[in-house]
C-alpha cells in the first residue's frame, strides 16, 4: 500500500512539474513570432474619456496601430474618430479634424516592435491598471494589444511603452 501510495505521489509530482511546461501555461515574456493576426495600438495625448455625452473639450490625440501583417498607421488629430473608430455621433464640431497616414514596414521591424512591448513586461498581471471606469478620464497611454494569442488592455504611464510609441512614430 505504501508502495501504491509513493509512486501516486512520484506520478503527481511529475505531472504537476510537466504542467508547468504544457501549452496552457503562458509565461509573460516569450519569442515573439509575428501572426497577421496580431496587432498593437496606442492612444496617447489625450484625455480619453469613454463618455459621449461629455462636453469637454477634446485635446488633440495621437492613436499608433501595428499591424502583424506589417500596416503601420497613424491617426491625429480632435475628431471623435481619433480615440474611437466606431464612433456614432456624428454632430461633432470636431468630426472632420483628424488626419492619417499609413506606411508599410517589414516582418522584422513588426516583430523587434512586438518584441520590446513583450520585453517591458506589458503582459505580466501586475504591471499595468486595469481599464478606467465608465466616464474616468486618463492622460496616459491606452495599450490594447493581441501578440501570440496573448490579449491585454489597460493605460499606463511607463516610459519604456512610450519610447515603444516613439520609435513607431519615426517611421513617418
Amino acid at each position: 500500500m505504501k508502495r501504491a501510495f509513493l509512486g501516486l505521489a512520484v506520478l503527481v509530482v511529475a505531472l504537476l512539474a510537466g504542467a508547468c511546461q504544457s501549452p496552457l501555461y503562458k509565461p509573460a515574456h516569450w519569442r515573439v513570432e509575428v501572426s497577421t493576426l496580431d496587432y498593437v495600438q496606442f492612444l496617447c495625448g489625450a484625455s480619453v474619456t469613454n463618455n459621449p455625452e461629455s462636453n469637454a473639450t477634446p485635446h488633440a490625440a495621437l492613436k499608433v496601430e501595428l499591424l502583424g501583417s506589417g500596416y503601420l498607421t497613424c491617426w491625429e488629430g480632435r475628431s471623435p474618430r481619433v480615440a474611437n473608430d466606431f464612433w456614432e455621433t456624428r454632430e461633432s464640431d470636431r468630426w472632420d479634424e483628424i488626419e492619417t497616414d499609413s506606411v508599410h514596414v517589414n516582418k522584422e521591424y513588426v516583430k523587434a516592435c512586438f518584441q520590446h512591448l513583450v520585453d517591458t513586461g506589458f503582459f505580466e498581471e501586475d504591471m499595468l491598471s486595469s481599464l478606467k471606469k465608465k466616464g474616468e478620464v486618463s492622460k496616459g497611454i491606452m495599450v490594447l494589444a493581441s501578440i501570440n494569442g496573448r490579449k491585454k488592455a489597460a493605460f499606463t504611464a511607463d516610459p519604456r511603452v512610450a519610447a515603444s510609441v516613439s520609435e513607431l512614430m519615426k517611421q513617418f
